[in-house]
């Protein structure tokens, strides 16, 4: 779904070169799976991936201390890949926690920040999903975009569309770029 929607040619495999039967931390699926996860190969794949577009985003899977593989986390991938984070909030109660903490981990051991995206994650917004962008931003400075609540998302030129109008209106993507 994101390689289409990004509208990247790479291969599947290029884009996502790990691919596991469960939801887990990537460390624990490979596993499952009976593989093990190659860092410096993926840090080479995000170096290069760097240097020929624009923009690259590397999608983590659980979280800033996520174990890749064995003792490397994410926050180590971004260390060694020299990538900025963007960290994605979703907008419910545990949002200021959650933020915080990934945000002064991420000081903590001197990863980059290139700032923070505010994800709705339900139609109906209850009073947290309400207050927690104000406090946000009274906490870690304004926030690079509020994605609305988008509803079903189907592979189609219509939602590309949509998702493109969308990031358009609520995104400062000029933030993530240079």
């Amino acid at each position: 779904m994101l390689r289409y929607f990004s509208g990247c040619k790479e291969s599947i495999d290029t884009i996502c070169p790990y691919r596991f039967t469960d939801p887990l931390a990537p460390s624990i699926a490979a596993l499952r799976d009976g593989h093990d996860i190659q860092i410096p190969a993926l840090v080479d794949t995000i170096r290069d991936f760097r240097r020929r577009y624009d923009l690259t985003l590397v999608e983590g899977a659980g979280g800033l201390l996520v174990p890749i593989w064995q003792d490397t986390t994410f926050a180590d991938l971004a260390e060694l890949a020299e990538l900025p984070l963007l960290i994605v909030v979703g907008n419910r109660l545990g949002a200021i926690n959650h933020a915080q903490l990934t945000a002064g981990w991420a000081r903590a051991v001197g990863l980059e920040t290139a700032g923070y995206i505010i994800n709705t994650l339900q139609e109906e917004e209850d009073l947290a999903a309400r207050t927690n962008i104000d406090v946000l931003a009274d906490l870690l400075g304004p926030p690079i975009g509020v994605l609305p609540w988008m509803g079903p998302i189907a592979r189609s030129p219509e939602d590309r569309m949509r998702f493109a109008e969308v990031g358009a209106h609520s995104l400062a993507i000029s933030a993530l770029m240079g």
